[in-house]
């Protein structure tokens, strides 16, 4: 997915890497590294539309059933997760292919609001001069 645009903000995207089975001994090392379960596959910080950052869960099709929206596959875990992040301010996403969630990727991107960090801090550097002044 990342290397479908050239947009740089799409580059800042990052996987983490949550599920998965795996040996009782790795499991057990990597619960002491922080590990947590419900944890979405894909996070991208950027902010925009007054979001702090996006993330992302991929869900697969290889099922004899699938229900409309991927959403109605997260795992209880990942349905807390994904509760709590909203309530901090960030979008969540849930999507069958790679295709879907770059175009809800793009869309997010084009969308407003929040200004850059970069901008942020040249503002409020402005602020502390003319409040000096």
């Amino acid at each position: 997915m990342i290397g479908w645009s050239g947009n740089e903000d799409l580059k800042k995207i990052f996987h983490i890497p949550n599920g998965g089975h795996r040996l009782p001994w790795i499991a057990a090392s990597l619960k002491q590294e922080g590990v947590k379960a419900g944890v979405l596959d894909n996070f991208l910080p950027v902010a925009r539309g007054g979001y702090h950052g996006l993330w992302i869960e991929f869900k697969s099709k290889r099922r004899k059933s699938c229900p409309k929206n991927p959403e109605d596959l997260l795992s209880d875990e990942q349905v807390l997760f994904a509760q709590r992040v909203r309530q901090d301010g960030f979008m969540v996403i849930v999507c069958y292919e790679a295709l879907d969630a770059f175009e809800k990727c793009e869309h997010y991107l084009r969308m407003s609001g929040y200004e850059s960090g970069r901008n942020i801090r040249i503002n409020l550097a402005n602020a502390k001069l003319a409040g000096e002044a």
